[in-house]
């Protein structure tokens, strides 16, 4: 054989060679798997980014130790929280196999960033609890008819503050939740189900228990700050956008309201002044977006679906009494009615009389990117210029004013201080105890705008800017506290940080394009240097029909920065804002209120509808007890003297 030839094999041998490198290489590098597998190690690489990053920002608690003998069962136990905030998903001995876990493999997780282990330890454990879960359900599926249907007009689950220790407790757990969903059934939407009440149960847990699976990493994120306080929290680029939406009271969307079925979204309610105004009615059935069958998928991946761009077009096929369209959409920016501050009269006991129910669901507000968004504080200001403009014109006799907080998370601390300024005018309303200062802040309105009586309503869900309105109301003496017997507990301020604002290179800076923090920076005071953190603001008078369960118990286990302190203010500021008798409610006039304020208990009506009578009855009583010559001029020329 010739050398020339030879030459040329040997040439061909080592170009096929090449190229099943190159293929090898190029499968490696493209092929699914391996592709997943790079992208979940930056984004393991990009949180240790984060942490190292932390401790160069304002904040107010220490960071959490990455290599602390307690971090590996803080922190893991923190993630199945995240999971489960319902507790129905995991037991506490899940909890436990979880941190045994974590405690194994931390120093691969600290020293070697690897977070390989921590995937495959909650993905088994999450599809686990999921199906003991569906299987706890689907037991025995007649135990469902003996539980009559709509008793209780709203679903009102309590989150429970443990894991069930035993799995008797968890059955009994699940069980209790089962009836208050059945309880709460609307009939018309399980007819949708075609009465198949298991079914219902099932589609309902999982809607309002089983928050969607989270990417491993996006978890590890997430704990590594709630472990830092429970108030601290990462966004992810679509979470931050909803979460500044929520914030401004507004969406993107269609405009409707809508429940999971097992064929699609059931419209319960069409939004006024929307796109979906114009084509669907209630009880309309979305079958497809866009294509999508909604069928198999969950309530809210199909409501994102609706989501999107402003002006963006979605094709919507629906069913309307068998017969099934298709409609184009374009999507619109709008604030969903109850996201909005609103109100409603109801009579009082003197003839012509009328007490205001003003129902504030949030302190939505402007953002710094967003300026021509609603502002709560304004919205309110309107009502009460409406109110009292329609009180001098003798077209109502307003006797009194309610501001309804019930079920309120908060939102701008900005505008709980504005609307405070609405009823206090430049008093002191809230301080802050920050890393390096202490700040107060006061009312801004040179004058109060209503002078007349004033009852705040809370109950255990309303937190955060709620608890800064009610805290400063009360104690001013300025409003009558009733409700539950104290508010939620959470006496801490956060503030919202892009992480396009910090200064993160390599996987972190890639990873966290678009995402956020939320970062604990403050604890607030009332102005007698109360905080409602882990205690709540305390009610005046707790109501017949009021629940004292949930909110905040043992989350921060009061640590020493939490203390009431009255260092924010002068003691001359102190004695002349605080005990100002004008319009004012005396403790003397609260002790008369209990005494006179006898509400009847209709055992008919949903709790929230007793509260709010309730509620009526003890604003209609404080008005007698004020003084009705200053009472009947709201707006302040003449304030409330002392009886």
């Amino acid at each position: 054989m010739s050398e020339a030839l030879w030459l040329r094999r040997i040439r061909l041998f080592i170009s096929l060679l090449v190229a099943s490198l190159v293929f090898v290489l190029a499968f490696h590098l493209y092929h699914p798997t391996t592709k997943r597998n790079a992208e979940a190690a930056a984004k393991c690489e990009a949180i240790f980014g984060l942490v190292e990053t932390l401790p160069n920002l304002p904040h107010f608690q220490s960071q959490v130790a990455l290599k602390g003998a307690e971090t590996p069962t803080l922190w893991t136990s923190r993630t199945l929280e995240i999971m489960d905030p319902y507790r129905v998903l995991f037991l506490q001995q899940d909890v436990n196999l979880a941190v045994a876990h974590a405690e194994k493999n931390w120093s691969s997780f600290v020293d070697g960033h690897d977070c390989a282990w921590f995937a495959a330890l909650i993905r088994p454990l999450w599809q686990h609890g999921l199906t003991r879960l569906r299987d706890e359900i689907t037991r025995d599926s007649g135990r469902y008819n003996g539980i009559k249907i709509g008793t209780a007009k709203e679903l009102n689950v309590v989150r429970p503050i443990q894991f069930a220790v035993t799995e008797k407790e968890w059955k009994r757990r699940v069980d209790e939740m089962t009836t208050q969903i059945l309880s709460a059934a609307d009939a018309k939407l399980l007819k949708v189900f075609r009465n198949d009440r298991q079914k219902y149960v099932e589609l309902t847990f999982e809607e309002l228990a089983v928050p969607t699976f989270i990417e491993p990493e996006t978890l590890l994120t997430k704990a590594y700050l709630s472990a830092k306080d429970p108030f601290s929290t990462y966004f992810s680029p679509a979470e931050f956008t909803d979460f500044s939406q929520e914030l401004a009271g507004e969406t993107t969307g269609i405009g409707i309201q809508a429940v999971r079925t097992p064929e699609g979204l059931w419209i319960q309610k069409v939004l006024p002044k929307t796109p979906a105004a114009k084509v669907f009615k209630a009880e309309d059935l979305l079958t497809h977006i866009d294509g999508v069958n909604l069928a198999p998928i969950s309530g809210s991946l199909s409501r994102k679906l609706l989501s999107g761009r402003e002006g963006s077009a979605l094709k919507i096929r629906y069913c309307r009494a068998q017969k099934c369209k298709t409609a184009t959409l374009n999507r619109q920016r709008f604030s969903p009615d109850e996201s909005k501050i609103e109100y409603e009269l109801h009579k009082g006991s003197k003839a012509g009389s009328q007490i205001a129910v003003i129902s504030i669901p949030s302190f939505y507000g402007r953002s710094p990117e967003n300026p021509t968004e609603a502002s709560s504080s304004e919205d309110l200001e309107t009502i009460l210029r409406e109110l009292i403009a329609k009180h001098d014109a003798h077209k109502i006799k307003l006797t009194g004013v309610i501001l309804d907080l019930r079920g309120n998370p908060g939102g701008y601390l900005e505008e709980s201080i504005q609307m405070a300024s609405l009823f206090l005018g430049t008093k002191p309303v809230v301080g802050l105890r920050e890393p390096e200062r202490n700040r107060v802040h006061w009312g801004t309105k040179h004058e109060a705008l209503y002078h007349g009586p004033l009852v705040a309503l809370v109950d255990r869900g309303s937190a955060s800017a709620a608890e800064v309105l009610a805290g400063s109301l009360k104690d001013h003496k300025r409003a009558v506290l009733i409700g539950s017997d104290r508010t939620y507990g959470k006496g801490t301020v956060q503030k919202l940080i892009p992480l396009s604002e910090i200064a993160m290179t390599g996987a972190a800076g890639e990873v966290f394009q678009g995402a956020a923090i939320k970062l604990t920076t403050s604890v607030f005071y009332s102005p007698k240097g109360h905080t409602p953190a882990s205690r709540g603001v305390k009610t005046d008078i707790i109501l017949n029909s009021a629940r004292n369960d949930g909110g905040v118990e043992t989350e921060f286990q009061n640590p020493p920065h939490f203390a009431d302190t009255k260092s924010f203010f002068k003691d001359e500021e102190v004695a002349t804002e605080l005990n100002e008798p004008a319009s004012t409610v005396l403790d003397s006039q609260l002790k008369e209120l209990r005494a006179l304020a006898k509400p009847v208990v209709n055992v008919k009506k949903a709790l929230e509808e007793q509260q709010l009578d309730e509620a009526v009855v003890i604003a209609d009583e404080l008005a007698g007890i004020m003084n009705h010559t200053a009472a009947a001029n709201l707006s302040g020329t003449t304030k409330v003297s002392k009886q």
